[in-house]
């Protein structure tokens, strides 16, 4: 790599490139595909993490409301009847993603209640949810008010509102722990008695003889504040699941039929609310690190047509969100190099991949030959006539292949020949401050630190012993005076620093690319245009509007090329003249 500057093939090839030149890129970009993949794929936990960066690159896209809805939606299978096997939740993908989904709405503060209410409304499901545990029994139930002016609360208020309201229907199904049962009137009178209730057998009763109380107000506005749900989330996101994929039994009376379809239609508007406002973002993150490898690339291709990219602005992002992939792993791997290329070189620097690291090395070697421009330039024209998911994948790679050669130049020396032969001007950036800043500086703040010690010090002993002696103050006054002068020398050295430092600390020094004057500049002779010690650098691949440090280089000219190469930003040989950013910002 050192014989020949590194090109970032960013202009267009000046004849047609010959055909046979793609051959061998072709077949060093397959070497390079099986060693990434070897070193992002196979490992487990490594392609866990890889496929936690393309969840996160989806969850940077900002589709519109209608679309996102209905991608998460795709993960709902098709109805079947209400109580076959086709309709329980089953061990795959999509069901842990519609169950994580379901368990979402249980712990919102806005849903669980809308949630709570309308399942509260399947009488064969809450038989089933308190038949089986007496502590879910007691959990809602043993909420009555222990003190006269106390309240009962959740499914004891209930209770004890429908017991007094319909005593005459239910008043003997109450089961009373004390030695004797209580009259209607006397709790009435004193509501705390309901405390002596056996609230397991009382219950019991209810659900085999007064199926009334389950569908009547005083239960659903127990219910309405949502936390009934929290007795158990995964038993009602199961119950939830299982109206929204299943339809009636066959042979159900009509009315049965209408009270399902009403309540799937429900729970679908809340469904929809409820992905309608939640974050994006979020539920990205929380759904769809379960989905399958089909029902991911699904979910994505149903948000590539109307999620807005601004390809210019983000091209690592778009160079993968917008393509229809043929399998995961080729999504998995191309969004590694393109949006997390940095992450990828930084495991080829662990001992555990020393492997793939030295076919990586011996590769490098083969393609820094003197005919590489013309292989790129016969590859690139060869990928034209491949599909888009074809010509993207490569371009990825050969982008990433750029950033790891980039991430290799360690002088600044060297990177500023590849900024220099590339065409890409450049202005360097010093921290003025820096480079006044006195030598004797750590000195004297060390000595101030001291005098403030010593004073503090010496106030402290004569508070303690009450006396001021002569010695003293005038020892102390002479301490002030000297300090008092070195002050004024210091502001005296401040005043003498140049006025660029005053207005922004920094200095901009141009490239051998610019073209509009030497502002700011020398001839070069004297190093000021090098980036060897510079602070910063401002390049034209972005107008010049952001300040770069040396180590971002080889991410920001990787992706820059790569847009590039796609088309989705034009480049200009010669640079514009551009006054670059303003001084201080």
């Amino acid at each position: 790599m050192a014989s020949r500057v590194l090109a970032l093939f960013l202009t267009a090839a000046a004849a047609a490139p010959d055909k046979r030149f793609a051959v061998r890129r072709w077949l060093l970009l397959q070497r390079l595909e099986r060693i990434l993949s070897t070193l992002v794929l196979k490992d487990p936990q490594t392609k866990k993490e890889a496929k936690t960066w393309l969840v996160t690159s989806i969850a940077k896209l900002n589709p519109p409301a209608p679309s996102e809805i209905a991608a998460f939606l795709s993960f709902l299978p098709k109805p079947s009847r209400r109580g076959s096997s086709h309709s329980r939740i089953t061990d795959a993908p999509e069901a842990f993603v519609l169950h994580q989904l379901a368990l979402l709405l249980c712990e919102n503060r806005i849903t669980a209640p809308r949630l709570a209410r309308l399942l509260s409304r399947d009488v064969d499901m809450k038989k089933r949810f308190f038949s089986r545990d007496d502590r879910r029994i007691e959990a809602w139930f043993s909420h009555f008010a222990a003190a006269v002016d106390g309240e009962h609360s959740f499914g004891s208020k209930a209770l004890a509102r429908y017991s007094l309201r319909y005593r005459d229907e239910c008043w003997e199904e109450l089961e009373w722990a004390g030695s004797h049962p209580q009259a209607p009137g006397m709790v009435a009178t004193k509501p705390h008695y309901f405390s002596e209730l056996d609230v397991v057998r009382t219950v019991r009763n209810f659900l085999k003889h007064v199926p009334d109380f389950w569908t009547s107000d005083d239960w659903r506005d127990c219910v309405s504040c949502g936390e009934f749900l929290a007795l158990d989330p995964d038993f009602f996101a199961k119950t939830a699941i299982d109206f929204l994929v299943a339809k009636s039994r066959k042979g159900s009376p009509d009315d049965e039929v209408r009270e399902e379809e009403y309540v799937r239609g429900k729970l679908l508007e809340i469904l929809e609310d409820f992905l309608r406002e939640e974050s994006f973002p979020t539920l990205c993150q929380r759904l769809l690190h379960l989905a399958s490898p089909e029902g991911l690339l699904s979910f994505l291709e149903r948000l590539q047509e109307s999620a807005p990219i601004n390809r210019s602005r983000d091209p690592q992002l778009a160079a993968v969100t917008d393509v229809k992939w043929r399998s995961l792993d080729d999504a998995l791997l191309c969004n590694a190099c393109a949006a997390n290329g940095r992450q990828v070189v930084r495991l080829l620097t662990d001992d555990e991949f020393l492997e793939q690291r030295t076919d990586l090395d011996a590769l490098v070697s083969e393609a820094s030959t003197s005919g590489e421009e013309a292989e790129f330039r016969s590859f690139r024209s060869e990928l034209r006539n491949r599909s888009r998911a074809t010509e993207r994948k490569w371009l990825i790679l050969e982008s990433w292949l750029l950033r790891w050669r980039l991430s290799q130049v360690s002088e600044p020396e060297a990177m500023q020949r590849i900024l220099e032969d590339n065409g890409v001007a450049f202005r360097t950036f010093v921290d003025v401050n820096r480079e006044l800043l006195p030598e004797s500086s750590g000195e004297e703040a060390t000595r101030s630190n001291e005098r403030k010690r010593t004073r503090r010090g010496r106030k402290r002993r004569k508070r303690k012993s009450g006396t001021h002696s002569s010695d003293s103050d005038s020892s102390e006054k002479s301490e002030r005076n000297s300090h008092s002068e070195s002050d004024v020398e210091t502001r005296h050295r401040k005043e003498r620093r140049p006025k660029s430092a005053e207005g922004g600390g920094e200095i901009e020094r141009k490239g051998r690319g610019s073209t509009d004057g030497a502002d700011g500049g020398t001839d070069g002779t004297d190093g000021t245009r090098t980036l060897a010690g510079a602070d910063g650098v401002y390049l034209q691949t972005d107008g010049f509007s952001f300040r770069w440090s040396l180590s971002e280089l080889p991410d920001h000219l990787a992706e820059h090329s790569l847009a590039v190469w796609l088309g989705w930003k034009d480049w200009e040989v010669t640079p514009a003249a551009n006054p670059g950013p303003p001084r201080g910002s």
